[in-house]
């Protein structure tokens, strides 16, 4: 274990140089520095052209988080995620530009030290294929028209700064925003035909987004990659969606509001001989969702979230009903450090066991840890799958403040429910891992992040799960998760 850690302190104090920064960087705003003259004009050599990179490495530990069973020999107990990204945008005119951006991620197996697995390709030792994460132009002004056109691989996150009237993102996470779930956060891109229409003219600080998606499980069925090409899923399930998606920032005196509908259907993939034969069993799946989306001020320090939706359809033949909701308040206060204070808010519905209907909310392209929760999210590897928390109540309380200039401190304490107690009875072996209750556990977590530069920033963090009788057996032993991160870009 030391010698992991040595790997990451190094990291740690080579980016913290670059961070600190010599004579040729200069200090952007809350006194961050930014690249260097000859870096910036490097980047980008002629006006119509620029490119950049990344790299991010992660250790991660979580013992017995994946098969639940405190003592056996863990399929993955503690690993290195090293991550590379490089992208080139070419943009021949104001209105047009072609995007190009290319991914690899290594994960090399810290503990057990002898991982074997049915999967010849699991053991992740070596530098692993190179995908196209990113191919896609974007035409704005289309036909003279106030249309953005955005047609092939992309990426639709929904990150601050990208979710106004005409901005790229879709609200904050709830129900859109990785289209590549089965890869963790090697990629989230969505292989798709965006077009957003720009409303203002009609109605004042508005936009409508119209998608049509098809992401496949295998990213080569689509765009070639160098390397290995026959496992490494990008999802459990081929998918298609079209989505209506309408923003709003002036009917409500500081507040956006979003209106949305979206259409997916879902396609049984036949398993490889080491995959699990009884998870997403997803075949003549196919739902509708209808939602809203409320973010605004209620003055200058205070800034809240609302959102609900509802689901119908069909799963594996059986009727789908599902219901979703999120609420949230934060606010900041004046004096040192800058602290905030934040309340939240989740329910996703869960299956009741006694009906022959499905109620269980389905999460979408939502499969990424929005509840500031990865211990959770691996948790679910039992249950539904990685990234596949439903079925849920989550109450949290959120601390945060600025140690010093860079530095800042983020504290949750979080308590789970179980909306139904789903696999109390039946579902075969996955029955011995639940209770008669449904209280899920309570969930603190810890971050700690600094970022000197633009270009660089790092952090730890960590957290625990002290399960409740929602579980029993193995299961309900305590859990936790250690994540210590290095990110740099240029």
């Amino acid at each position: 274990m030391r010698v992991h850690w040595r790997g990451v302190l190094i990291l740690l104090v080579c980016g913290g140089l670059l961070g600190l920064g010599g004579p040729t960087c200069k200090p952007a705003l809350a006194g961050k520095r930014t690249l260097p003259a000859w870096a910036q004009e490097a980047k980008q050599p002629v006006p119509w052209f620029d490119w950049g990179m990344d790299f991010r490495a992660r250790l991660e530990r979580f013992p017995n988080v994946i098969d639940r069973t405190p003592g056996s020999t863990d399929p993955i107990g503690e690993w290195y995620r090293l991550r590379t990204r490089v992208y080139f945008n070419i943009k021949p005119s104001e209105d047009f530009k072609l995007k190009v951006r290319f991914t690899n991620e290594s994960r090399p197996i810290m503990r057990p030290d002898h991982y074997r697995s049915a999967n010849p390709h699991d053991m992740y030792d070596h530098f692993d294929e190179v995908l196209v994460d990113n191919l896609s132009i974007e035409w704005r002004n289309a036909f003279d028209l106030p249309i953005t056109l955005r047609i092939g691989r992309q990426d639709m996150l929904a990150i601050p700064g990208t979710t106004g009237p005409n901005g790229t993102g879709f609200g904050n996470g709830f129900i859109f925003m990785d289209g590549t779930p089965g890869d963790g956060s090697r990629t989230f891109f969505f292989d798709a035909i965006r077009i957003t229409l720009d409303l203002s003219s009609w109605i004042e600080n508005s936009s409508l987004d119209i998608i049509a998606m098809n992401n496949d499980n295998y990213t080569h069925h689509h765009l070639p990659v160098i390397g290995n090409t026959d496992y490494r899923k990008v999802n459990e399930w081929s998918d298609e969606s079209y989505t209506l998606y309408f923003k709003n920032a002036s009917w409500i005196p500081r507040a956006q509001l979003d209106l949305y509908y979206m259409y997916e259907k879902k396609e049984y993939q036949h398993y490889k001989r080491w995959e699990r034969r009884d998870a997403y069993l997803a075949y003549g799946t196919h739902i509708n969702m209808i939602g809203a989306f409320l973010a605004g001020k209620l003055d200058d320090r205070t800034t809240y979230v609302l959102e609900g939706a509802v689901q119908f359809g069909a799963w594996g033949g059986a009727d789908r009903r599902g219901l979703g909701t999120q609420a949230s308040i934060e606010r900041t206060f004046p004096g040192w450090g800058n602290p905030a204070l934040k309340l939240r808010y989740i329910f996703l519905s869960g299956d009741d066991p006694d009906t022959s209907r499905n109620e269980a909310w389905d999460v979408m392209y939502s499969r990424w840890p929005y509840l500031d929760t990865e211990l959770n999210e691996y948790l679910g590897a039992r249950e539904n799958g990685v990234y596949y928390l439903t079925n849920l109540h989550a109450f949290a309380v959120q601390g945060k403040i600025s140690l010093s200039e860079n530095v800042t401190f983020k504290a949750i304490s979080q308590f789970l429910w179980a909306d139904e107690n789903t696999f109390e009875s039946g579902f075969g072996a996955k029955s011995a891992l639940f209770g008669h209750g449904n209280y899920r556990g309570w969930n603190p977590i810890f971050i700690v992040k600094w970022e000197p530069a633009t270009y660089f920033n790092t952090h730890i963090l960590w957290e625990y799960l002290d399960a409740g009788d929602y579980f029993e057996g193995t299961a309900k032993d305590n859990y936790y998760f250690l994540q210590v991160q290095v990110y740099m870009k240029f």
